[in-house]
This record gives structure tokens, sequence and C-alpha cells, in this order.
């Protein structure tokens, strides 16, 4: 049985049945209890890493729930699996890693957990040393949770109205 009905939504509005969504950038499911669950969209995740870099010094990479660069300020790396992303997504901790680490393919940086409703649903990660680019990712964080919050409450709210 279908679990999950998902939306993808962008800047226009879709009315389905009395719920009327307008998630601009978002992608949400609704189970058939009515709990939300959001995605963050690679449109949306490109946008924040593009505003992003403007005033961060170090490249920023966005991972969706599955561990796939959905964004980055390099853009040969879009696509890809990022493995260290997978960790992060399965224990919800965050990840530093060394100019000393002796895995294959890791930059040195950190990957932080992006949680909504107590699921966590992308990584972001930031190169450079952890030391410096910790706070930065901190951050990133939590402008990238606060906007999917605000999303959210606005679905209610318009849910309210009709």
């Amino acid at each position: 049985m279908l679990n999950y009905f998902l939306l993808t939504l962008t800047l226009t509005g879709y009315n389905l049945s009395y719920y009327n969504c307008y998630f601009h950038y978002a992608v949400a499911q609704i189970n058939l209890e009515g709990v939300f669950h959001m995605e963050l969209s690679t449109k949306l995740a490109q946008v924040i890493v593009d505003r992003m870099m403007k005033t961060i010094p170090y490249n920023i990479n966005m991972m969706n729930d599955e561990g796939i660069i959905i964004a980055s300020g390099d853009h040969t790396r879009i696509g890809k699996l990022h493995t260290e992303a997978i960790r992060v997504l399965k224990k919800n901790e965050i990840l530093k890693f060394s100019h000393n680490d002796p895995k294959e393919n890791v930059q040195p940086g950190v990957n932080i957990p992006v949680n909504f409703h107590d699921q966590t649903i992308g990584v972001i990660g930031i190169t450079g040393d952890p030391q410096e680019v910790t706070p930065f990712a901190l951050l990133l964080k939590s402008s990238t949770e606060l906007l999917l919050e605000q999303q959210s409450f606005q679905q209610i709210e318009e849910n309210k109205q009709n």
C-alpha cells in the first residue's frame, strides 16, 4: 500500500482536494495520517549554496536524504554520491575530517545533518579546516532548517484559510 503521496511543487500552487499547497522550491510528502515530511529540493539547495558562498570563503555541498550531492559550489560534484554523508544521515551526527584522515576521496571539512521535525533530511558539507568551517556549517544548518520551518508554517496557515 502506498504510504506517501509525493508532491513536487514549485512557485505556483496546486489545489489537491481540500489541501491548497504552495511550496516555493520545496518537496513535501504527506503520509496517510497527514504528517509532513519535507525534503530539500535541488533548486532550493543550489540557491542556498550560491547565496552563502558569496559570504563564506569555502566550498559548500548539500546532500539529499540519500547522500547524493544536489548542490555545490563545485558543479562537477553535483549528482555524485557522498559516502560520508550516508554516515551522517544514519547517525544524525556531525562528522569532521582533517588533512590527516586516511579515507580516500575525503576532503578536509565538516558534514552536518539537516533536520526537519526530528528527521534527518539532508547533509551540509563545508570543505576546509574543521576548526574554521564548523561555525559556518552550524549557521548554514540553522538557516536551512529555519527556511524549511517557515515553508511548513506557511503551508499550515494556507490550509487553515481554505
